[in-house]
């Protein structure tokens, strides 16, 4: 299924043979090439190719140049610069497609409270709690999503997401990063999508914001749905 995926991706045009060259680096950034499981540190001007995995620490920051765009992966976050491509929607639904049929259902207990969750001792929602370094390792990942979003890679922040979730399980219950993600679905106007995701969504311990904004969400979605 793995093989199958990545032809796919191909086929899409997913994966670019394209470089990255790094223009500043501030603070402590690594990097991993391939299947390697050395972490390298980065330097300014190295170019780095699509098997590569970035990995940024605490107060840390790194500036990337793909062909002419900048992208800026900011602290506590970690990108496969492999995912890093904008494409179509219905490209983004073979992804999630492919994805869902590689998704094996996960039997675990997951009890993390998103509202009480820090990524080392990085607050979120006003609290702290200790998790594992696989969590802590999940939760970068999410991070490293978010800044594909925000820096204009919403697809590929979407799929990288929901690959997430199912390498790290424990990152499922973390409503403050699946209410993130399910609204990028929206903005894309995969109505259907988004909806299925917030299903699973409101099955979490959510605070009273969330909780609205899952319910807002919910009905703008049934209501788009119907029509």
């Amino acid at each position: 299924m793995k093989k199958l995926l990545f032809v796919v991706l191909i086929m899409t045009g997913y994966l670019s043979a394209q470089n990255f060259v790094v223009k500043k680096v501030n603070g402590d950034v690594k990097a991993q090439i391939g299947t390697s499981e050395i972490w390298n540190a980065v330097n300014n001007n190295t170019e780095l190719d699509k098997k590569t995995t970035i990995m940024t620490s605490k107060n840390s920051d790194i500036v990337l140049m793909f062909g002419n765009e900048k992208i800026k992966i900011n602290n506590l976050s970690i990108v496969a610069l492999k995912g890093i491509k904008k494409f179509s929607t219905d490209e983004l639904l073979l992804a999630l497609a492919m994805e869902n049929l590689i998704n094996i259902p996960d039997k675990k207990d997951n009890t993390i409270n998103s509202s009480n969750t820090a990524v080392y001792g990085k607050e979120i929602n006003g609290n702290t709690k200790t998790i594992n370094d696989e969590t802590n390792f999940g939760i970068m990942r999410l991070n490293g999503a978010k800044q594909l979003a925000e820096n204009g890679y919403v697809e590929s922040a979407i799929v990288e997401a929901m690959e997430t979730y199912r390498k790290y399980p424990d990152t499922k219950p973390l409503s403050a990063y699946r209410i993130y993600f399910a609204d990028l679905l929206v903005s894309k106007n995969l109505y259907e999508e988004a909806l299925t995701e917030y299903n699973n969504i409101v099955e979490l311990k959510l605070s009273d914001k969330e909780k609205i904004h899952t319910e807002v969400q919910m009905t703008f979605l049934k209501k788009k749905l119907l029509r």
